[in-house]
């Protein structure tokens, strides 16, 4: 068998070019490697990215749905206040109006005090009227009591000269004779014709 000598120039040679082949091919590797790297990279941010807007969605519906309760109880909130407000109202008017509906009772109750007044004075005047006639009354009567008794007493005397009864009795008719009647009057003048 022979052996083929290779010349060591033509291994040189050859060796170059395997190692540039072999320098492809790692480059070849390298270059693939790198890229898988880099779509690792890329797959990785982009899950980051995509987990960031999640949990930032997620946060967003938090606070709208948050901002919606809030809303919504401000707005029960709104309309309680205005069912309060008109209930205050509706309150302050009913107040209103009982407090007219007093005000006319008190004008009434005053109109009525003063008619009360005005009568109480009436009645007080017509009370000492009626007092100032029943005291002369009383008087006259008195008066004519005495004048009659006199008078019977003077009748009643045998003897008129010198008579201290008869004088006294004449004496009391003449102070009293004007409450004598026209019959009693004509008696004692004839008794005054007589003495």
């Amino acid at each position: 068998m022979k052996r083929c000598r290779v010349s060591p120039e033509r291994d040189e040679s050859m060796n170059e070019e395997e190692n540039r082949q072999n320098d492809g091919t790692l480059s070849e590797k390298r270059k693939n490697a790198l890229l898988r790297y880099l779509a690792v990279l890329l797959l990785v941010a982009f899950v980051f990215v995509a987990l960031s807007l999640v949990l930032q969605m997620h946060n967003s519906q938090t606070t709208i749905s948050e901002l919606s309760k809030n809303n919504s109880s401000a707005l029960a909130n709104a309309e309680q206040l205005q069912e309060q407000n008109r209930q205050l109202q509706d309150e302050a008017r009913e107040q209103r109006e009982t407090i007219a509906q007093q005000q006319e009772q008190i004008k009434d109750l005053e109109n009525q005090l003063e008619a009360l007044t005005k009568s109480e004075a009436a009645a007080q005047t017509q009370a000492e009227t009626l007092d100032g006639a029943l005291a002369e009354a009383e008087s006259a009567l008195t008066a004519t009591k005495r004048a009659y008794d006199a008078l019977i007493t003077a009748l009643g005397c045998q003897t008129q000269e010198g008579n201290v009864s008869f004088s006294r009795a004449i004496d009391t008719v003449e102070a009293n004779k004007a409450y004598l009647s026209d019959q009693a009057l004509a008696v004692y003048e004839s008794l005054l014709g007589n003495h």
